[in-house]
């Protein structure tokens, strides 16, 4: 008796069906019951109805092709006179592997084959009795690609005879494209210049991503809304603490080796239902695999200081060589060129891949190691003219906390700082028969990197130095099966967990800050970092993704889901050990400090409190592919995401009772415990594919269709540890005679920190109709063949927000047309607080809060405002004959109220720059706007010689700089928070009753002291005046108060070189050596002034200081009023420094046997 595996595969999964079910419907009904859904009616039966739904289709079966894995061959098999051929055998080789994938046409000709590795190359046959054989040369099919093939039969009396074609190859004119997306190939992976071996570095390839802060934007989104997936399960740092949107990020490692990555795809509008999870770009990777050839390679790269570029810095002096003041808007420019500190760095691996059983079992195995070594120098002394007197006091520090409280603090010598990351990747393919196949893979990235960044104002004790730790394993297991000549089923189960966490380089202590007169403008710092003491993160992810397909004549409907469940553990109290701060050297040696912060964990909780919460995301969906005609397509489908929120955040009964100024008898009702209810978000789609035909056919395609994407979770994740509940903070300075004594043993068990003055307490909320990022998106796009294998494309993308983020404070100050004065500000400014008067540090400025014992009440919350467009234009060229070659030009405009820069609520909105109310932002330029993008890339492969070769690559882009706000240092509006205001442009600054420059200082001394108005000269005002006249942005916006993200940096050029030089192993076949050099910004090579990135310090510049307002009592002229703001200005010529990096070249050397 046969053993029939699909029968078996059917009865086992509707075995475990049972149990899933009954498992998730319980935890359902119980999230229900706990949530208060509708008294557990209509919203508990929708809710478990769903998760069911969801659990069904992921044991039943899957599609045709799931677009994230495979590619599908599909036509028609007819005799030469145009009738269908009924009942034809159609079968796809994959040579290199023997894998053989079958079909039977149907009655209207037709047969779809789903599922096939992507690569080749292929040899596609038909069979009929009484027919010749046709095979059909494939040389390779690409990831998610919808390849159809027309197949003729001719009659033949002859049993045997072959007719043998060569099937066209791959290029834009794809009926399976609709929206717009790019395919990165292998050969573009091998021959194309990158250092850091991050597959990510070649989306730049897609004409509608830009360079975002560390990671990639994709139609000008944030990149924390793009979706990573490997082999069809995600990979992104769900949480959101890195810049690269991967784990591992702020370990500074990749979260897959690139001789891993065989393609992927960057999909920006992809009116599949089936691509999902994201708002922003899906970037979907597949890896390699074995086949039944024995094939390897062992590489190293290595690179160090002296092959990265000194740094041409030119800087801006108003003053002469003689030392005289230069009229005012010019400028002496004198270079300085700096080499890049010392470090090693080098990457060393081995990939091999091959059979274990011939045809049948298949293996790949990808191991590397990275390291990088640097000793990292004190630059707060070392390049400061009283170097000797800094350091004297800094040994001073280290020798106080020795010698009284008994901590090692380290040294002044340079640390020497490393960079480690190990990689295993492995894989194994099993065709199980002729119908199924298993792919089971895992994926290990365990890295560390030791952060330690002092700086010129900043210096650094040795023992302030910490770790960052991240280990990521990420198993995947898929089934592919043919269940009917017309039904196929893709079945993808994956486990991700990540572990992050900080480790200190000494014993636990305080952190402590200490200033001194003498050194004006540096910071000595020592002891434990304050932010790593308590940090750590665990992140769980289990991933089913399902779909069923059947094929029905012209017609392929899809059904599926995909259903991810997360479990978080987050560590975070920062200051937990007090961060100490002193005014003077004697201060700390008396232990007298200026200001205790300190958070800690209240009474009856663990001084290791941890955010626990559990999530999970369902999505169901179904689809319609119509091929109407030969040359006209039509996708219709819908698809529903559900997040759920399963855990309860700690309620706290005073947030509970709190009280409104303007209805101070009811109570607010702020539930801190109460996640978003549960929604379905609907995300309908539409595409089309229109085909003109002829020997080079014009493509006409589009579509519209809503992309439902998720947040980082520690957005959800600031509510858990921001209740007020678990966790306490003090916030102390001392007034008038107190004292506050340093105590470096702090007792956080104390009940007398709950009863000292300057306890603080933030709390986060999420707003009960808070949805995940939703965009709707449209777009219309014309590919056409020019040339031969010259292909041209013109897209046009436009993308509004449905949901989008936005942040309030809940508890900010009332707001005032005039200050306490009778005066107002310029533009209209609203104040929400009150001044002190003269405010000689801007940063402790602070307004007045409204509301109960709580600082700010942070409520995330929906905005449906922003909006993003795009037009490019592409000439490209595909591999062949050793060149590919591509070009494009890409417009486009992003804006929003608020880019979600940061992980913390209270970032997220206090660094958000506002005209006026913090809580009602305009609308604006987006931090991810970047209108101009031009990129032209080129390879040529030359052989000779009998297996020499030499590949020369390059890649040029030219991009628009970054936006950035102009921002006043202070709290001008007074709500509380500093350098988020915008600043207001004067019309003319020479003019005093528009603007007043000038600072504030102390004459007299005891109770005859008193603070006088110096007002700035009138060479002051004209720099200022001729800052503003030559600035690109401010001279267009005088009389008003600047937009956010108006300003924008330079135009950044950049060329990347690569060359790769073969080397045949006469005693080997097969076996080559490769040598290869990478050069990125190699115009800076060239010309040490070309290539350099000029760049603003966090997306602002702070062009004028508030030093706070006139008061009656000041002296200061007549003429001026009190309640007038006051502004001091520091010449400069631009608000511009170099990038450290960008701005230099930086060569990578390889290594490379290939076997």
């Amino acid at each position: 008796m046969c053993f029939d595996y699909n029968e078996w595969y059917n009865r086992r999964w509707r075995i475990l069906l049972r149990k899933r079910y009954d498992i998730w419907v319980r935890r359902v009904a119980k999230f229900a019951d706990r949530q208060q859904l509708n008294s557990g009616s209509s919203m508990r039966r929708f809710a478990t109805l769903f998760l069911a739904l969801a659990v069904v289709l992921s044991v039943n079966g899957a599609p045709v092709m799931a677009q994230t894995t495979t590619a599908t061959v599909n036509g028609t098999v007819t005799e030469p006179a145009g009738s269908a051929i009924t009942g034809a055998t159609v079968k796809l080789r994959h040579v290199p592997s023997g894998t053989v994938y079958g079909a039977i046409s149907r009655k209207d000709g037709r047969y779809s084959i789903a599922g096939a590795r992507i690569g080749g190359p292929y040899v596609l046959s038909a069979t009929m009795i009484g027919r010749k054989k046709a095979e059909i040369s494939i040389a390779s099919l690409g990831l998610g690609e919808a390849r159809r093939i027309d197949v003729v039969l001719e009659e033949d009396a002859v049993t045997g005879s072959v007719i043998e074609v060569t099937a066209a190859s791959s290029n834009p004119i794809n009926s399976n494209r609709t929206g717009a997306s790019e395919t990165v190939g292998e050969k573009q992976i091998t021959s194309f210049p990158t250092i850091s071996r991050n597959f990510q570095d070649f989306l730049r390839f897609s004409p509608q991503t830009a360079s975002a802060g560390g990671g990639t934007s994709v139609g000008g989104r944030n990149n924390r809304y793009n979706n990573i997936q490997i082999d069809g399960t995600q990979l992104n740092d769900l949480f959101g603490l890195g810049s690269n949107g991967a784990p591992g990020g702020q370990a500074n490692t990749t979260p897959i080796s690139l001789d891993a990555v065989e393609e992927f795809q960057v999909l920006v509008s992809p009116y599949d239902v089936r691509q999902g999870r994201f708002s922003g770009g899906g970037i979907n990777a597949v890896t390699r695999s074995g086949t039944n050839t024995w094939t390897g390679s062992a590489y190293g790269f290595y690179r160090n200081q002296g092959m990265i570029g000194d740094l041409n810095q030119t800087n801006y002096l108003s003053r002469g060589t003689d030392g005289a003041t230069l009229p005012v808007g010019e400028y002496r420019d004198t270079t300085v060129l700096t080499p890049f500190s010392e470090f090693t760095e080098y990457q060393t691996g081995v990939r091999v891949g091959g059979p274990l059983i011939e045809n049948k079992l298949f293996m790949f195995v990808n191991v590397e190691t990275t390291n990088r070594t640097q000793p990292k120098p004190q630059l707060g002394f070392t390049q400061n003219a009283n170097g000797s007197l800094i350091s004297s006091i800094a040994d001073s520090v280290a020798q106080i906390l020795t010698t009284a409280y008994g901590y090692n603090a380290g040294s002044l010598d340079n640390q020497q700082v490393t960079r480690p990351s190990n990689k295993i990747f492995a894989r194994l393919d099993w065709n199980i028969d002729d119908n199924n196949r298993l792919t089971l893979r895992h994926n290990m990235v365990d890295a560390a990197d030791d952060i330690y960044n002092p700086s010129r104002t900043s210096v650094l004790l040795g023992n302030r130095l910490y770790t960052f730790n991240s280990v990521t394993n990420s198993t995947v297991a898929q089934l592919n099966s043919v269940l009917s000549d017309d039904i196929s089923n893709e079945l993808i189960v994956g486990l991700t967990t990540v572990r992050d966490s900080r480790e200190i380089a000494g014993d636990r202590f305080p952190t402590v800050n200490v200033t001194d007169s003498r050194i004006t403008g540096i910071n000595i710092s020592a002891g434990a970092e304050n932010f790593s003491l308590r940090n750590s993160l665990t992140t769980d992810v289990i991933e089913v993704t399902d779909n069923l397909t059947m094929a029905m004549g012209d017609h392929t409907i899809t059904v599926g889901t995909q259903n991810e469940f997360f479990t978080f553990s987050n560590l975070f109290i920062r200051d937990n050990a007090g961060t100490w701060s002193f005014n003077s050297l004697n201060d700390l040696r008396n232990g007298v400090a200026a200001r205790l912060q300190y958070s800690f964990a209240r009474p009856g909780f663990p001084n290791d409190w941890k955010a626990e919460f559990s999530t999970a995301q369902l999505g169901l969906y179904v689809q319609d592919e119509w091929e109407v005609s030969k040359s006209f397509k039509l996708t219709i489908g819908l698809r529903g995401d559900m997040p759920l929120f399963l855990t309860e955040a700690s309620f706290n009964p005073t947030a509970d009772t709190i009280k409104l100024n303007s209805d101070p008898t009811t109570p607010l009702g702020l539930k801190t415990n109460a996640l978003p209810s549960s929604s379905l978000l609907w995300s309908p789609r539409i595409g089309f594919n229109w085909n003109s035909g002829g020997e080079k056919p014009l493509q006409i395609r589009g579509g519209v269709g809503i992309f439902t994407g998720r947040i980082p979770f520690v957005w959800i994740s600031n509510q858990f540890s921001n209740t007020g509940v678990e966790i306490a903070r003090l916030d102390l300075r001392p007034s008038g005679t107190d004292t506050l004594r340093f105590d470096p043993n702090l007792n956080p068990q104390d009940p007398a920190f709950y009863s000292r003055v300057g306890s603080t307490t933030e709390l986060n909320v999420t707003s009960q109709d808070f949805k995940m990022p939703q965009s709707l998106r449209i777009n219309l796009a014309a590919d056409r063949e020019l040339l031969d294998g010259v292909f041209g494309t013109f897209e046009a993308i436009y993308s509004m927000n449905l949901n989008e983020i936005y942040y309030t404070d809940l508890n900010l100050g009332s707001r005032s047309d005039t200050t306490a004065f009778g005066t107002q500000l310029q533009g209209g400014r609203g104040v929400y607080g009150t001044y002190s008067g003269r405010n000689t540090t801007p940063r402790t400025q602070t307004g007045s809060f409204s509301r109960g014992p709580f600082t700010n009440i942070i409520e995330l919350g929906n905005t449906n405002q922003g909006y993003s467009y795009s037009i490019s234009a592409q000439l490209r060229k595909q591999f062949s004959t050793g060149w590919f070659a591509s070009v494009f030009y890409t417009y486009g405009r992003s804006f929003d109220l608020n880019s979600g820069l940061s992980s913390q609520a209270i970032s997220q909105w206090r660094f958000n720059h506002v005209k006026d109310n913090p809580n009602d932002a305009t609308l604006s330029a987006s931090l991810f706007d970047i209108p101009h993008r031009f990129v032209a890339s080129v390879s040529k492969r030359f052989e000779y010689g009998g297996g020499y070769a030499t590949t020369i690559s390059a890649f040029y882009e030219l991009r628009s700089g970054r936006p950035f706000s102009y921002v006043y240092d202070g709290d001008l509006n007074a709500d509380g928070q500093t350098e988020n205001d915008l600043i207001y442009v004067p019309k003319d600054a020479n003019d005093q009753n528009e603007i007043l420059l000038g600072r504030v200082v102390s004459v007299g001394s005891g109770a005859n002291r008193r603070d006088s108005l110096v007002l700035a000269s009138s060479t002051t005002r004209s720099q200022l005046e001729s800052y503003i006249a030559r600035d690109e942005y401010l001279s267009t916006v005088r009389g008003q108060i600047a937009d956010r993200f108006g300003a924008r940096e330079p135009f950044v050029h950049q060329l990347d070189l690569r060359l790769a030089q073969e080397i045949p192993n006469p005693f080997a076949v097969g076996h080559r050596l490769e040598i290869t050099v990478d050069v990125i910004n190699a115009l800076n090579l060239v010309n040490s002034e070309w290539g350099r990135v000029r760049s603003v310090n966090n997306n602002r510049d702070l062009l004028l200081r508030f030093e706070g307002m006139t008061t009656p009592t000041m002296i200061k002229d007549a003429s001026i009023n009190a309640g007038r703001p006051i502004f001091s200005y520091t010449d400069k010529k631009d608000p511009f420094g170099y990038d450290d990096l960008f701005s230099r070249y930086q060569i990578q050397i390889g290594v490379r046997y290939n076997f």
